[in-house]
């Protein structure tokens, strides 16, 4: 039986966040891609067989907006985690209306990202 590895792009300049998933998506055996600029993430995201984005919406919450609207439009059904600093009703409805239905706050907590791959059926 050929072992096949579930793939997942990173997408944020946050080191402590670039840490903290790479080791929980190692153990889970998952190939990672980690991409800083949130615009040639696109390509990445889109060229590649990724079963799961995680998402840091940094301080460009527009940008990031527009980022979701592209990749929701060419993979409708790609899980997308969005990672925040920002808790605001305002954003997390922005959020919700583009389909998003996953959010974690950072600092990230290994245990809360467990739980999520859980819901999204990706652990």
């Amino acid at each position: 039986m050929i072992h096949q590895f579930k793939s997942a792009v990173i997408v944020t300049e946050d080191l402590d966040v670039i840490n903290t998933l790479s080791n929980l998506l190692i153990q889970l055996d998952y190939s990672i891609l980690i991409e800083k600029s949130k615009m040639k993430s696109i390509s990445k995201i889109l060229e590649s067989k990724t079963d799961l984005v995680f998402l840091d919406i940094g301080l460009s919450h527009y940008s990031i907006l527009d980022l979701i609207n592209i990749i929701k439009l060419m993979r409708p059904r790609l899980p997308i985690i969005v990672l925040s600093d920002d808790n605001s009703t305002e954003l997390m409805k922005s959020i919700a209306e583009l389909g998003i239905l996953y959010c974690a706050l950072k600092p990230i907590q290994q245990e809360e990202m467990q739980f999520l791959l859980s819901k999204v059926g990706l652990n």
